[in-house]
């Protein structure tokens, strides 16, 4: 699933998504650590990966954050 956070400004994937869409990842230009995404602890970003979404005749990119985890989050919408 891809989680969209009404709350924070960081675009974050799961291990989920990236390995049933079998997408590619890539080096995160200046990783970072989130605690708020696993109750397990810090979640070590470190990767990215790039999103095609198209709703209706609109089309474009998104760029995700990738921490290669399982994430458990409360309110999340999934696309």
């Amino acid at each position: 699933m891809m989680i969209i956070d009404g709350w924070s400004c960081t675009n974050v994937t799961s291990a989920r998504l990236v390995s049933k869409l079998n997408l590619v990842t890539k080096p995160h230009p200046r990783a970072y650590k989130l605690q708020w995404l696993s109750e397990d602890g810090e979640v070590q970003v470190m990767k990215q990966v790039e999103l095609d979404i198209s709703i209706g005749k609109y089309n474009d990119k998104v760029c995700c954050s990738y921490g290669g985890q399982p994430l458990n989050l409360g309110e999340t919408m999934a696309i």
